[in-house]
C-alpha cells in the first residue's frame, strides 16, 4: 500500500530539456542513481552556514562559535512526465526537505500550482486565498474560511485583485485530499516511487486542461513577472523609452494613497536649489536628469512637501512611482508600484473595449488651472455653476457597514453623481473607484445617508428622495483631472471596467470623463 505524503512540485519551462539547467550553479547536491530513465535525483545538504546570532557575543566567543554550522538535508527528484494523450512531455521537480533552495527559480513556470489546484478543486472547496492588489506592490493578504467555499465567498474582486495562492480540497478523493497552489503545487495523497509516474500524469493533465469558464474568466489574466531575465529586458526597454522621450505610456505618480495632507510640491534627488515642481511627472524628472539609468531611478528619491509642512522629506524612489506599459515579444506588460505584471492579450483587448464603451459625462465640467487641488476645483466648480452642488466630506459623511462613506464631490441638477480625482497611479484611482461603488450602494440602501444629504441641502429634495431611489435616473461619473496628459494606466482601466459592471448591476448609468488642465507646464 502506498504511503500518504505531501508532494511539493514545480514544472520546468518547456525549453529546459536538461534538468541540470534548473539547478543553481553553486548547488552542493550530488546526483544519485535511481531506477528508471525518466528520473534524475540529486541529494545532499541545502546549505551549511554559521548562525547569525553568534554576533551577539563578544569577539573571542564568536571565534569559538564559528565551527557551528546549520545544515538541512535536501533532495530534488526530477521527473519526466507525459500527459495521458501523449501530446505533452515535461520535466517536473519534486522537492524534499530543503531541495527548493538548490533550484534556479527563473527556470520554472509561474502559477503552475495555481492552475492545477483550480482545475482539480471542487466548485466550492476553497479553504484560503492569498491575493494582492496591484497598487499595493508586494503587500499580500490572506483570507481563510472556517468551511470550504467558492472564490467569491472570500470577497475576492477579480477587477481589483490578483490571486497569488489558494488552499483547497480535491474534488476527486482518489486524486488526493488537500491541495495548495501558487507557483508550486502541493498535494497530500497516497503515492510511492512506483506509482509516482501515474500521479504526475494526472497532474500534468490538469495543468493542460481548460479551466471551467467561470474560473477562466478571471484567472491568469494578470500575473506577476517572476523571471529575472524578463524583468531585466522590461527594465531595459523602460529606460530606453524614457530616454527617447516617447513617454505616452509612461507616467510618474504616487504609488500609494497619500493621507497626510494634500501633496503640494515635489523635488527630486539632484535638483539642488532649483525651484520645486507642482506635479510629479516624467518630463519634470527629465529636467533634473537629462538621461536616466535603472540604478539611478532606483536610488533617486521623490521629495514631497504637504500642506501641513514647510519641509521636504524623502517619500518614494522614482522607480517605485513609475507606471508604464511595455510591449515585449508580442506580450503586454504593465509596471506599477515597482512590480511588473504580464497581461493576457485578449484580456487587454476586452478591457480596452469595455472602457472605450463608457459614455462621456453630459454635464459640462470646467477646465482647471494646472496645479489646482481636487478640493479647490470642486469648490470653484460649484460656485461658478448654479447647477452643480458641492458635497464636501465634512458636510455629508455616513458611517456604514463598509466604513466611512463620502457620498460624492459634486451633484448636478440632472442627477450626475460626480467623483473627481487627479489622474495618478492605479492606487489613487482605485480609491475613487471604491468610493464611487460604496457611495452608490449606500445611497440605494441607507435611508440615514439620504437624510443627511437632504439636511445638508434642504432645497434639493427633488434630487434626494426619502424613499429608495430609482437608480436608472442617476448617472455615476468618474471625472479625472488629466494633469495635461490623458493617460489611463491599464490597471486603472481594469478597475474602471469592474466599477462600471458593478454599478450597472445596481441599475445606475455610468460615465467617464476627463477634466482638462488649462496650463500643463
Amino acid at each position: 500500500m502506498s504511503d500518504r505524503r505531501t508532494l511539493n512540485l514545480r514544472i520546468l519551462k518547456e525549453e529546459i530539456l536538461d534538468p541540470l539547467e534548473a539547478m543553481k550553479t553553486n548547488s552542493s547536491l550530488a546526483e544519485i542513481q535511481v531506477p528508471g530513465e525518466n528520473f534524475r535525483f540529486f541529494a545532499g545538504r541545502a546549505y551549511s552556514n554559521r548562525p547569525k546570532w553568534r554576533k551577539f557575543f563578544p569577539q573571542p566567543v564568536q571565534l569559538e562559535l564559528n565551527s557551528l554550522r546549520g545544515e538541512a538535508p535536501a533532495g530534488v527528484l526530477f521527473c519526466r512526465a507525459t500527459t495521458s494523450n501523449l501530446e505533452n512531455v515535461r520535466w517536473l521537480a519534486l522537492c524534499f526537505g530543503g531541495g527548493y533552495f538548490s533550484l534556479d527559480i527563473d527556470k520554472f513556470e509561474p502559477h503552475f500550482g495555481m492552475r492545477v489546484a483550480l482545475a482539480k478543486s471542487g466548485e466550492r472547496a476553497l479553504r484560503s486565498v492569498d491575493f494582492r492588489r496591484p497598487e499595493e506592490g508586494t503587500l499580500v493578504s490572506r483570507t481563510q474560511s472556517s468551511r470550504p467555499t467558492g472564490i467569491f465567498g472570500f470577497g475576492f474582486d477579480a477587477h481589483n485583485s490578483i490571486l497569488n495562492a489558494i488552499s483547497t480540497l480535491a474534488e476527486d478523493a482518489s486524486f488526493g485530499s488537500t491541495m495548495s497552489g501558487a507557483d508550486a503545487f502541493k498535494l497530500t495523497t497516497e503515492v510511492d516511487f512506483n506509482s509516482l509516474g501515474s500521479k504526475l500524469t494526472e497532474i500534468l493533465d490538469a495543468y493542460y486542461a481548460d479551466l471551467p469558464p467561470e474560473i477562466a474568466e478571471w484567472c491568469g489574466n494578470i500575473i506577476p513577472v517572476r523571471d529575472t531575465s524578463v524583468k531585466a529586458l522590461l527594465d531595459e526597454e523602460l529606460v530606453n523609452t524614457i530616454n527617447s522621450g516617447e513617454t505616452d505610456l509612461v507616467h510618474l505618480a504616487p504609488p500609494e494613497i497619500f493621507e497626510n495632507g494634500s501633496l503640494e510640491t515635489i523635488k527630486f534627488t539632484g535638483q539642488g536649489r532649483r525651484g520645486p515642481f507642482i506635479s510629479l511627472s516624467v518630463s519634470n524628472y527629465l529636467q533634473v536628469r537629462n538621461s536616466v539609468s535603472l540604478d539611478q531611478m532606483r536610488s533617486d528619491k521623490v521629495k514631497i512637501q504637504t500642506e501641513n509642512s514647510e519641509d521636504y522629506f524623502d517619500r518614494w524612489t522614482v522607480y517605485k512611482c513609475l507606471s508604464a506599459e511595455i510591449d515585449l515579444d508580442e506580450e503586454k506588460y504593465v509596471l506599477t508600484a515597482g512590480q511588473w505584471y504580464q497581461v493576457a492579450g485578449d484580456y487587454v483587448a476586452s478591457i480596452n473595449q469595455q472602457v472605450a464603451a463608457i459614455p462621456d459625462c453630459e454635464w459640462p465640467l470646467p477646465d482647471y488651472a494646472f496645479g489646482t487641488t481636487e478640493g479647490d476645483y470642486n469648490t470653484s466648480a460649484a460656485i461658478d455653476d448654479d447647477g452643480l452642488h458641492y458635497y464636501d466630506k465634512d458636510l455629508v459623511t455616513f458611517k456604514g457597514e463598509r466604513g466611512r462613506i463620502e457620498f460624492c464631490d459634486l451633484l448636478s441638477d440632472d442627477k450626475h453623481i460626480i467623483h473627481v480625482k487627479k489622474r495618478t497611479s492605479s492606487s489613487t484611482l482605485s480609491h475613487v473607484f471604491q468610493q464611487a461603488f460604496v457611495s452608490a450602494e449606500a445611497f440605494l440602501e441607507y435611508p440615514l445617508l439620504r437624510e443627511q444629504m437632504r439636511e445638508a441641502h434642504p432645497d434639493m429634495d427633488e434630487l434626494i428622495p426619502e424613499a429608495r431611489p430609482t437608480t436608472e435616473d442617476y448617472k455615476v461619473v468618474v471625472a479625472i483631472m488629466d494633469e495635461g496628459k490623458s493617460y489611463f494606466p491599464f490597471l486603472s482601466k481594469v478597475g474602471m471596467a469592474g466599477l462600471a459592471k458593478n454599478l450597472r448591476r445596481m441599475g445606475y448609468q455610468v460615465r467617464l470623463t476627463w477634466i482638462t488642465a488649462s496650463d500643463p507646464n
